[in-house]
C-alpha cells in the first residue's frame, strides 16, 4: 500500500534513520501511535506531523502487519520508495485530494471549500483561487492569477506571470512562479517560494522560510528562527527576528540579518549587514562590510558579536 512519510532533515524519523530505496522490517508488535514504523494515508496530515521548513517527504510502501484510521498507518515493514522534493510533494496532496472531492465542470475546478478534504483551481487567463479547510489546496495557473489559502495544512500554488499566492495555515506553503510574482505567508511554520525575475517572498511567523530566486527578487523572513534566502543578481535578503538568518549567493546581492543572535552570509562582491541586540532586544551595535573587506569570506555564515566585531560563524571572538 502506498502511502507518505516525514523525516527531519537527515531522513530520520523517530530518532530511526532511514535510505531511499531500502526496506526495513520491524521485530515487535505493531501499535498505532505507538509502535512500528509510521505514514500517512493522506499525503497533508504528514505537515501536521513534520513542518515543510525543515523537513523532508517520500512516497512509501508499508506492508506486513498494519493499524490505521482514516489519516495515518503503522506497519511492521516499509519501503522508502523515493524521496519528494516541495513541487512533487504539492502533486502528490493535490491528486490525493482531487480523487476525494467532486469537480465543478461548470467552473472546470474542483470545488470544496471549508471542508476536510478542500481544492481550489482555477486555470482561465486572468483566474482566482480561494479555499478554506483542513487539508486544502488553492491553486490558479493563468496569466493574471492570484490563489490564496488559510487552511491549518494548507497549499496555495500560482503560476501565471502576474502572480500573488497568499497563505495563513498553521503549517501552509505558498509558492509562486510568475515572472512578477509575490507569495506571502504568515503561517507557523510555513514556507513561502518564488522564482519569478522580478519577486517578494515574505514569511513573518515561527520557524518559516522564504526564498526568492528572481533577478531583482527580495526574501523577508521576520520570525523566529527564520530564513531568508535570495539567491539571484541585485537580489536583497532580509531577516529582523531572532536567530533569523539571511542569505544571498548572486553577485552584488545584500544580506541583512538584524536580529537578535542574527546571522548572514552573501556571495562574491556582495555584503552583508548584521547586528548585535542584547537579551532584552535593544540595538546596541549594527555594521555593513563587503565580501573580500576585513577578511569576510563569500559563502560564509557571519554575525556580530557584543563589541561590535564581525565574527564567523562556529569561531569564538
Amino acid at each position: 500500500m502506498r502511502a507518505y512519510k516525514g523525516f527531519d532533515a537527515s531522513l530520520t524519523c523517530k530518532g530511526y534513520k532511514f535510505e531511499e530505496g531500502k526496506f526495513y522490517e520491524h521485530g515487535g508488535k505493531v501499535r498505532l501511535y505507538e509502535t512500528g514504523f509510521h505514514a500517512c494515508i493522506n499525503p497533508m496530515t504528514v505537515l501536521h506531523y513534520y513542518p515543510p521548513n525543515k523537513s523532508r517527504f517520500g512516497v512509501v510502501e508499508v506492508s506486513g502487519e498494519t493499524d490505521a484510521n482514516t489519516d495515518v498507518i503503522v506497519c511492521s515493514e516499509i519501503k522508502i520508495e523515493r524521496e519528494l522534493n516541495l513541487h512533487e510533494f504539492i502533486i502528490h496532496a493535490k491528486n490525493y485530494l482531487i480523487n476525494r472531492t467532486t469537480p465543478n465542470a461548470s467552473k472546470r475546478s474542483v470545488i470544496a471549500n471549508g471542508e476536510d478534504y478542500s481544492i481550489t483551481s482555477s486555470y482561465t487567463f486572468r483566474s482566482f483561487a480561494a479555499g478554506r479547510g483542513w487539508f486544502s489546496i488553492a491553486e490558479s495557473y493563468g496569466e493574471y492569477s492570484a490563489a490564496t489559502e488559510t487552511g491549518d495544512y494548507s497549499i496555495s500554488v500560482a503560476d501565471g506571470s502576474y502572480v500573488t499566492s497568499t497563505n495563513t495555515g498553521r503549517r501552509s506553503i505558498a509558492t509562486g512562479y510568475g515572472w512578477h510574482s509575490i507569495a506571502a505567508n504568515v503561517g507557523e511554520e510555513a514556507i513561502a517560494t518564488v522564482y519569478g525575475s522580478k519577486s517578494v517572498a515574505v514569511v513573518t511567523n515561527d520557524e518559516a522560510t522564504a526564498k526568492s530566486a528572481g533577478v531583482y527578487s527580495v526574501a523577508v523572513a521576520t520570525s523566529t528562527k527564520g530564513t531568508a534566502i535570495s539567491e539571484d543578481t541585485a537580489s536583497v535578503a532580509l531577516s529582523t527576528h531572532s536567530w533569523g538568518k539571511a542569505s544571498v549567493g548572486s553577485r552584488d546581492a545584500i544580506a541583512i540579518a538584524t536580529g537578535f543572535e542574527g546571522r548572514a552570509k552573501a556571495g562574491v562582491s556582495g555584503a552583508i549587514v548584521l547586528a548585535y541586540r542584547n537579551p532584552r532586544g535593544d540595538l546596541i551595535h549594527i555594521k555593513a562590510v563587503k565580501v573580500g573587506e576585513n577578511g569576510v569570506k563569500p559563502d560564509t555564515w557571519y554575525g556580530l558579536n557584543e563589541h561590535g566585531e564581525i565574527v564567523e560563524e562556529g569561531v569564538h571572538s
